[in-house]
């Protein structure tokens, strides 16, 4: 029996130095897959161990695992260093009992859709532990949805890993959201997933920042979202300094929900957006079922003051109870850092404070059967959650009747009514300077809380009367329309400061639609000063506005046109396509059927034809203007093409020639304003005429009225009328003519062109004056034979009114020359008779 009992022994020995020896011979490195593997089953997760590898079994179990991941997106653990002791037998069985399990800079990733939901008890925790410590670790909660993480940094901690009353326990101090704090974490399971517990108490902050103290807590059971506790005070708090407190309250605002939040709140001064309050004080309660207000007020947060009290609670289904709040401001500080925080535009917000102020509003939000005064009528009450809002602004009195159906809760009916307000003050919020008079606006809306629905609105101005309808959206902070506009009346001329005051009625519709970053004005169908306007409109963002599209106009006058374009610069950037029947040029022309492009971005703007029809020919052409201190400068060039000079612009029942005209024109100039310009270009041109014929100018009426020489002079209306029954006979019939013009001071200079047909020279010249719109043109016809004496010329002038010019003949030379003729034959008579 002694030899069996001592054979045991010496193979208890032999196998316990072997298991020893073992431990010392093992490569854990090369077994770095398997134990990933096996923890990975383990965990329910990813397992990863990137660093070195050391463990030993005997006497006592202990590992050191560095370079750990567990897990992935949405939940992970990284720590630089994992070590701890093991209980033997339990590892013999195959569970893992740890006495102490020690973490080095541990950094723990969870997104805060995952906190108490069915889903993180998958993520299994195999490990019990007697002692848990955490040194140097850091809990990043991610809100993903709204780009927010909660920060838990310099986590020094104590606890235990599932023992009896909870999965993991922790306490030991940290800082969140940059202020220092004790910290209570627990996680136990729950029949619907883990739950999750987390404290902070003694927070306290002193620094130039502020000085904050207080307790936060919050647990994920009940509702989803949990319930968070804040008891905070403070004596001063800028939160402008400490911006990772705003970033905080923001994640805790989307952590819970819809769960319950109950606050006890107090600052003696609290500054946020550059604005001070002397006192802000929060003690409310608010769920899904409960909104309790023990007390909620702000004093002079930059001249906005507010206070609020009431309940409101929800049992089987119904809600009762109300709520009021009343507003005061009368300062603008306030009201534009809110705006700010809206992410309104800064030039905006501005705008819209100075409108408002001064302002005094009272909100009441009423529910269940309560009998109410005021706006909103028991049968409402009755029906939904109803709110009313109704005093004075700088804008007029306000009347604002909203309400919640209690069957349909995200579904929001409101009606908004703003009247007897200075039109001016509310023109000011658009940059408009409108003149004086009331203005109104009444509006319906019927659809979800922050979402999409029904829209109906009318606003009357002195200057416009428009309503909309259909559909209007916000998604991602932003409002996507797809809506009618009518515009039953208005006027540009008084709505747009950058035009003369002269009246510019406007009437139509228009679809408002978005795309993306663009608004998108669509079925454009205006009437602009009683001219058709038609098309859609691109609606960028920025400043100037871009506005970009085709548009196809009844009737666009170029004079009208560049007028605005070289005024003080609109706040638009245009990159327009442009199509009109009838463009009107400066002197009453026009060029039908135009097509082109206008493009402006402040202070340069550029007009350009691509092709247009005028007097049958091909018109094209090209204005850039740059408007400056000094001026407008401007860069035209012209080209016409193909013209039948029988279309042109001229007195209704004259002689017209015919031909075909082509022309190239370029000029340049500065004037101090567009109307100036047609003085102040300076340029030149070509002009050509291919097969002209002009009636009522015969290069044969010399030789008629050389017929009248004889033996005594003809009297002077005699001549002239010869001279306009000659040159009346038929036209002037040339196959080609071509000139040269200048452009100076206010005048186009048409230089002298000479020619000749059969039977005359022709030599002629022509002045336009842009300034007094009138012409001066001679045409001087002399014969190439000599049938008179000295060759006289018969001159055809023109001038007055540039499209009506007074024709007039001057034959003063050819009554010389028959006077001349009629002496030289007196003499011979005279020797025939004496002889």
């Amino acid at each position: 029996m002694k030899l069996k009992l001592l054979g045991l022994a010496i193979v208890v020995v032999v196998a316990g130095l072997g298991a020893l020896a073992a431990a010392f011979l093992i490569d854990w490195g090369a077994q770095r897959a398997l134990l990933e593997s096996r923890l990975g089953r383990a965990f329910g997760a990813r397992v990863a161990i990137a660093g070195p590898i050391d463990a030993q079994l005997l006497p006592t179990p202990r590992f050191v695992l560095r370079e750990v991941t567990i897990g992935g997106e949405g939940r992970r653990l990284d720590a630089a260093e994992a070590f701890g002791s093991l209980e033997l037998w339990p590892l013999l069985r195959g569970e893992i009992q740890a006495r102490e399990l020690v973490l080095i800079e541990p950094r723990i990733e969870i997104d805060s859709e995952a906190l108490g939901a069915p889903g993180l008890a998958g993520l299994a925790i195999p490990i019990a532990a007697r002692r848990l410590v955490v040194e140097g670790g850091e809990i990043a909660l991610r809100d993903r949805a709204g780009g927010r993480t909660l920060a838990i940094t310099d986590l020094d901690a104590t606890g235990d890993l599932r023992e009896p009353e909870a999965l993991a326990r922790l306490q030991g101090r940290a800082t969140i959201a940059g202020v220092g704090a004790a910290i209570r974490l627990a996680a136990s399971a729950e029949a619907d997933g883990v739950r999750l517990r987390l404290a902070a108490d003694d927070l306290k902050l002193d620094s130039p920042g502020g000085r904050l103290a207080g307790r936060i807590a919050w647990d994920s059971a009940g509702a989803p979202g949990g319930l968070l506790t804040a008891e905070l005070d403070a004596a001063s708090l800028d939160l402008d300094a400490q911006p990772a407190l705003s970033r905080a309250a923001g994640f805790l605002r989307a952590l819970v929900g819809g769960g319950e939040v109950r606050l006890n709140i107090g600052a003696d001064s609290l500054r946020y957006a550059d604005v001070t309050a002397r006192r802000v004080e929060a003690r409310l309660v608010y769920g899904a079922a409960t909104l309790a207000i023990e007390r909620l007020g702000v004093a002079d947060f930059g001249g906005l003051t507010a206070t609020a009290q009431g309940r409101l609670a929800r049992l089987d289904g119904e809600v009762e109870g109300r709520i009021r709040l009343d507003l005061v401001a009368d300062g603008t500080a306030g009201l534009q850092a809110l705006a700010g925080a809206a992410a309104l535009p800064q030039a905006f917000a501005r705008r819209l404070a100075a409108a408002l102020v001064p302002a005094r509003l009272t909100v009441d939000i009423v529910a269940g059967n309560l009998l109410v005064e005021g706006d909103i009528s028991p049968e409402e009450a009755a029906r939904m959650v109803a709110v009313g809002l109704r005093g004075s602004t700088g804008l007029g009195a306000v009347n604002v009747r909203a309400g919640v159906p209690l069957d349909a809760p995200e579904t929001v009916v409101a009606s908004v009514a703003l009247s007897g307000g200075s039109a001016r003050m509310w023109a000011s919020l658009a940059g408009l300077d409108l003149p004086a008079g009331d203005a109104r606006l009444g509006l319906n809306w019927n659809g979800q809380s922050g979402g999409a629905g029904e829209l109906e609105a009318r606003l009357s101005l002195p200057a416009l009367e428009a309503e909309t309808r259909g559909r209007l959206a916000l998604r991602d902070g932003r409002l996507d329309p797809d809506l009618g506009l009518a515009i039953a009346k208005g006027d540009l001329g008084k709505l747009l400061p950058t035009l003369d005051d002269s009246p510019l009625p406007v009437s139509g519709s228009l679809w408002l639609t978005r795309t993306g970053d663009t608004l998108r004005a669509e079925a454009i169908d205006l009437e602009l000063a009683g001219t058709p306007l038609k098309g859609a409109l691109d609606i960028g963002t920025g400043d100037p506005l871009p506005l970009a599209g085709a548009l196809a106009a009844g009737r666009i006058d170029l004079p009208q046109l560049l007028a605005v374009l070289g005024r003080d610069a609109i706040p638009v950037a245009l990159d327009l396509t442009l199509t009109t029947p009838r463009l009107t040029l400066p002197l009453g022309w026009t060029v039908a059927d135009a097509k082109g492009t206008l493009t402006y971005a402040a202070p340069r703007s550029e007009l350009v034809v691509n092709e247009g029809r005028f007097a049958g020919g091909q018109a094209q052409g090209r204005l850039a203007m740059v408007t400056s201190e000094e001026g407008v400068s401007a860069d035209l060039a012209v080209s016409l093409s193909g013209a039948d000079l029988a279309l042109l612009p001229a007195q209704e029942g004259g002689a017209k020639p015919s031909g075909r005209l082509d022309a190239e024109i370029a000029a340049a100039g500065t004037a101090r304003t567009p109307a100036d310009l047609p003085a102040a270009l300076a340029g030149h041109g070509t002009l050509k005429v291919e097969a002209l014929s002009w009636p009522g100018l015969s290069p044969d009426a010399l030789a008629v009225l050389a017929g009248l020489a004889g033996k005594t002079a003809p009297s002077g209306s005699a001549v002239r009328a010869a001279a306009e029954a000659a040159l009346a006979a038929g036209p002037l019939d040339l196959p080609r003519v071509e000139a040269t013009l200048t452009i100076a001071g206010g005048q186009v200079r048409i230089g002298e062109v000479r020619t000749q047909t059969a039977a005359a020279t022709l030599r002629g010249s022509a002045e336009l004056d842009f300034d007094a719109r009138k012409l001066q043109a001679r045409l001087d016809i002399s014969p190439r034979d000599i049938t008179l004496p000295g060759s006289p010329e018969l001159a055809v002038r023109w001038s007055g009114p540039f499209l009506a010019p007074r024709r007039e003949i001057d034959v003063s030379a050819v009554m010389a020359a028959l006077a001349r003729a009629a002496a030289e034959r007196a003499p011979s008579v005279s020797r025939r008779g004496s002889r």
